[in-house]
């Protein structure tokens, strides 16, 4: 059997649509089957359309900066590895 593997974003990682219509088309399927509700983007990075949690005006989370900060001045992006126990200073 195959199976349909989307093609993934070098930067973000996230699945690429390559117009705006079908990301809207797949935003609104999620919405249908997951109750999630997603907006659209497109990507500075590989100029392809993404899906995302976040408002469609508001900044992107990722490649914000190599600093390991995200947005907000003095707070550290959470970890992502499970199990990750920061250490106290």
């Amino acid at each position: 059997m195959h199976y349909f593997v989307p093609q993934r974003c070098q930067q973000s990682r996230k699945i690429m649509y390559k117009t705006k219509t079908q990301a809207l088309t797949a935003a609104e399927q999620c919405g249908i089957e997951q109750g999630v509700e997603l907006t659209v983007y497109r990507c500075d990075y590989c100029g392809t359309w993404h899906l995302t949690h976040h408002l469609e005006d508001g900044p992107r989370w990722f490649g914000a900066s190599s600093s390991g900060f995200s947005g907000q001045e003095g707070k550290r992006r959470a970890s992502r590895r499970r199990a990750y126990k920061p250490r106290r200073r």
